[in-house]
């Protein structure tokens, strides 16, 4: 084959170094641009997040995971809520990123808070949702951070109860929302968790919420779903029979730039997806 040559370069080689030169610019640039995602991360389980050269702000979009219902239809889990929350980073800085599992049935709580329901078999009240938190810090590079270091949280969904009706607190806000008894009624229904106290149990023989997690149901009732306070436990009060558990609340620190807080927006498991912000 013979080359044009454009000093000692042949032209095809110039050209296709050109080529690869142009392409690794609009990568880099496109990499740079605000809202350009750089991580993103789901199924329940913890990971870490390192800081990419170049990225001085990022949102966190979390998602709570949803408590569950073992009847769908007339007795759903709580929905989990939503949090986004923007911070100044810095290149090589390592975040903890916690990702809430969904309530199970036969009354298993979901992973990061979400609490156990009440019961035996089909006739178990739901597990509580997990939360979806962000934790940073020395400890973020070892997975190793404590529920004190979060600095952004979407809460879980309530479990439901094992009678129709019985329906789970949906998670997030800055309250979450209290489980239901019975279509309507509060009693025996877990409270929600707030930003200052977990939720109040719905019976004597439930669990109220605490810092990072739901309450355990009482009989029949539905597990209350973690957060930055989880939701309280459901259970049973007079003819009001297995409430469902309450949602968690969720959190974002005074350190962020901005955020928002949203009630009852997930379905199934938690997630995270990180942003560049401008």
């Amino acid at each position: 084959m013979r080359f044009v040559r454009v000093g000692r370069v042949p032209r095809t080689i110039a050209a296709a170094a050109l080529l690869a030169t142009t392409l690794s610019l609009v990568q880099a640039a496109n990499a740079a641009k605000p809202g350009s995602v750089l991580a993103s991360f789901s199924g329940a389980g913890t990971f870490t997040w390192t800081v990419p050269n170049g990225v001085k702000r990022a949102t966190f979009f979390l998602h709570g995971a949803a408590g569950w219902g073992p009847r769908t239809s007339s007795a759903p889990g709580g929905l989990g809520g939503e949090t986004s929350a923007t911070f100044d980073v810095k290149a090589g800085q390592v975040y903890e990123i916690v990702v809430g599992g969904q309530g199970g049935p036969s009354g298993s709580g979901g992973f990061n808070g979400g609490a156990s329901g009440s019961g035996i078999g089909a006739f178990a009240g739901g597990g509580g949702g997990g939360a979806t938190d962000v934790r940073t810090g020395t400890c973020a590079a070892s997975m190793s951070c404590d529920l004190g270091t979060r600095i952004a949280v979407a809460g879980g969904g309530g479990g439901s109860g094992s009678n129709a009706g019985c329906h789970g607190g949906d998670g997030g806000g800055s309250t979450g929302a209290a489980g239901i008894a019975n279509d309507g009624e509060v009693a025996g229904g877990g409270g929600g968790g707030s930003q200052t106290g977990g939720g109040s149990a719905g019976a004597a023989d439930a669990v109220p919420g605490s810092f990072g997690f739901g309450g355990t149901a009482g009989l029949l009732g539905g597990g209350g779903g973690g957060g930055w306070f989880g939701g309280g436990g459901g259970g049973s009060v007079v003819l009001d029979i297995g409430g469902g558990g309450a949602g968690g609340s969720g959190y974002v620190s005074p350190l962020a730039v901005s955020g928002a807080m949203q009630t009852g927006v997930s379905s199934g498991g938690g997630a995270v997806t990180i942003s560049k912000a401008s």
